[in-house]
């Protein structure tokens, strides 16, 4: 058990939810009342910007549990989870709370779940569906590899450097990728915008 990574996530946790604490505190408005000034949408908020933070950090931690020698984290596992916790937050949790405060102060709006609740649905659906259409037709993975064909194979370091061969055709190998590698491959897409 690597004692360092483990004291290097807890501290990384820690040191995240007291900084997005603080931060919270420092843009509140004062003049929030009601749901943005629940206990719920702060923790949400924590959650949130938490989450991102440690999937940031995920890298250098894969990186350090591989080396010297494999470490205890399933880093396959982790993320996977840590994608599809983002998606459900992306997805579920913050369009939700979006919603409600959005109509919480709306006196024209007289049954306030339940306009939460089908704009949660449309939500859902119209996600599921973009994921559901789109991953029959781009979940295959085009790697660009370049392919030797030589009649006769031989080592770069023998000394009749003519013999070697030299002749590369550019080709792309196609690989089906699974679902949480193409939930993990939209995640970032979007990411992007």
């Amino acid at each position: 058990m690597d004692v360092f990574l483990l004291i290097f996530i807890l501290a990384v946790l820690g040191l995240a939810i007291v900084t997005n604490t603080r931060l919270l505190i420092y843009y509140q408005q004062p003049e929030d009342v009601g749901f943005s000034n629940s206990i719920l949408c702060k923790v949400i908020i924590v959650a949130s910007l938490t989450l991102t933070w440690m999937i940031n950090l995920l890298l250098p931690i894969d990186v350090r549990n591989s080396r010297p020698s494999p470490g205890f984290l399933n880093m396959q596992a982790l993320w996977t989870a840590a994608f599809i916790t983002l998606a459900v937050f992306i997805v579920l949790v913050v369009p939700a709370a979006m919603f409600y405060y959005e109509v919480e102060g709306d006196e024209f709006v007289k049954r306030k779940r339940r306009y939460v609740m089908c704009s949660m649905l449309m939500t859902f659906i119209f996600s599921a569906a973009l994921l559901g259409i789109s991953f029959p037709f781009l979940s295959k993975a085009a790697i660009p590899v370049v392919s030797y064909a030589c009649k006769e194979w031989q080592t770069a370091d023998e000394t009749g450097r003519s013999k070697v061969c030299g002749n590369g055709q550019p080709t792309e190998i196609e690989v089906q990728v699974g679902f949480q590698i193409y939930l993990v491959s939209v995640l970032c897409f979007l990411g992007w915008f």
